[in-house]
């Protein structure tokens, strides 16, 4: 799973996913799952209604790829399928100690 997500290009039609998304209110955010490789957090708000914001490093084991399938499922389609914009970083990250790198990745599932 992580290959994939590593591997995600963008496509052309995600444009208005993000603009809506940007230009939008957010009502309410939490924490879907945490550990201590990732993060998972739920946003609420109009007019896109529900999308995610996932900090994964590159420390996950089969725990986080677990919950990740459990993010599939609360999604109802891979999770390929739904990330909408990504960036990677090849330096770790201030709340992972220990990590070396971590995606930054926004899921939308429309």
């Amino acid at each position: 799973m992580l290959d994939k997500i590593r591997a995600w290009e963008p496509g052309a039609d995600l444009s208005e996913a993000l603009e809506m998304i940007s230009t939008g209110a957010i009502d309410t955010t939490r924490t879907w799952v945490e550990s201590s490789s990732m993060v998972v957090t739920e946003c609420l708000g109009t007019p896109f209604g529900r999308y995610y914001i996932l900090v994964i490093t590159n420390d996950v084991d089969a725990d986080d790829i677990e919950e990740l399938h459990r993010l599939e499922s609360e999604l109802g389609q891979p999770l390929g399928n739904c990330i909408i914009e990504k960036e990677h970083h090849d330096n770790p990250h201030r709340f992972f100690p220990g990590s070396q790198s971590f995606d930054l990745l926004t899921v939308y599932a429309g």
